[in-house]
């Protein structure tokens, strides 16, 4: 009888490990059937059941550091973030925080895989994300034939992530989105597009947060959102990585110009020409920062009766802003003398320090500029 007994339990024990391995099984068989280009409700209904089944296999002692519960694991909650882009296509709603948690998952599920010593699975990630890489750099590739370039941004940054979720680095695509998220950034904030400057930034700062010309395109996303504090976020997160990065200064200067933010834009300016003394767009913008400067104070002085207190105060300022402008301004020109423009900006600012020899010199030199 004791034999017999023991018999069943062995018997039970076999059949409750077939069973849930069952689970992986059966959302094996409906990832299989999962088709997105197919149908959205079909494809729906199949990652919804395949779910059903992972997330039994995954909370089972049996099964929950299996390789294989892993590599369907990461399937399956990859796929519901699929469903997740199709709806939102579609003009659906989408709970944002709950598909994170889904690309959460799947990335953990997949990075098990890798890790497992004996590699049983790795293939097949690549397997499942070899046609999604190929159709994301072919979409790619034909919206940068027609130069539409949030489109080419979008579809770089999926084969980045689809890359990076196999395990692999692609410098080159990396810089190259880098570059058309900086001119797709730039072309939405010339249009006041704000808010889909921050998806697409926020999109792909996501897969490659470690990239210099990403974190520069996020710092003038939110500076002109005017969200200074999160734009700093930011800059510490580049400076962290290139502290002697002289363009993150300037980009900063610049965008604080635009922001009317003259101290700040100040400093930024400074500081990059502190890293390189040399540095010409630096030089010019400072020069031509301290111009606009001097011109807001005199809007401001020419408000005051000239015999009062605060016009005379005003017009130290006035006049400090415009030698200020010069000590940049001079070194600049002379390294661009075809610039023609900028002889005539230095002219009018001896004018207006009402130095006659110097203006005189620079007229002469702009006028000889213009032959």
């Amino acid at each position: 009888m004791k034999k017999f007994l023991l018999s069943l339990a062995l018997v039970g024990l076999s059949l409750s490990s077939f069973a849930q391995k069952k689970f992986i099984t059966d959302a094996a068989l409906y990832m299989r059937k999962y088709n997105p280009m197919a149908g959205a409700d079909a494809a729906k209904k199949n990652v919804e059941k395949a779910k059903e089944f992972i997330d039994l296999a995954a909370a089972n002692p049996e099964t929950m550091n299996d390789p294989k519960m892993f590599l369907y694991q990461g399937q399956v909650y990859f796929a519901l973030t699929e469903i997740a882009m199709i709806d939102k296509m579609n003009g659906g709603t989408v709970d944002v925080k709950k598909v994170e948690e889904y690309a959460a998952t799947a990335e953990n599920a997949f990075k098990k895989v890798r890790e497992d010593p004996k590699k049983m699975y790795v293939q097949d990630i690549s397997d499942f994300f070899n046609p999604r890489l190929s159709f994301a750099l072919t979409q790619g590739d034909a919206a940068r034939e027609k130069n539409e370039l949030a489109i080419t941004t979008t579809f770089y940054t999926f084969a980045l992530g689809y890359k990076k979720i196999m395990g692999e680095q692609d410098n080159n695509l990396e810089y190259v989105t880098s570059q058309f998220l900086s001119a797709a950034v730039n072309q939405m904030l010339d249009k006041k597009e704000i808010d889909k400057a921050v998806e697409l930034g926020q999109a792909v700062y996501g897969v490659i947060p470690k990239n210099i010309n990403v974190l520069i395109s996020m710092i003038n996303i939110y500076l002109q959102k005017n969200d200074i504090s999160t734009a700093e976020k930011y800059l510490n997160e580049a400076l962290a990585i290139d502290p002697s990065n002289k363009q993150l200064y300037y980009v900063l200067g610049t965008a604080y110009m635009d922001l009317n933010e003259n101290v700040k834009a100040e400093q930024a300016l400074i500081k990059a020409l502190e890293i390189d003394s040399s540095y010409g767009e630096a030089q010019y913008q400072l020069g031509a920062h301290y111009v606009n400067w001097a011109k807001d104070i005199q809007s401001l002085r020419d408000k005051f009766d000239m015999k009062s207190a605060k016009y005379k105060e005003l017009d130290i300022q006035f006049n400090e802003k415009y030698s200020e402008a010069l000590k940049y301004l001079e070194p600049w020109i002379a390294a661009n003398p075809n610039e023609c423009s900028v002889y005539n900006i230095i002219s009018g600012i001896y004018y207006r320090l009402k130095n006659d020899e110097k203006d005189a010199e620079y007229q002469a030199k702009y006028k000889a500029c213009k032959k």
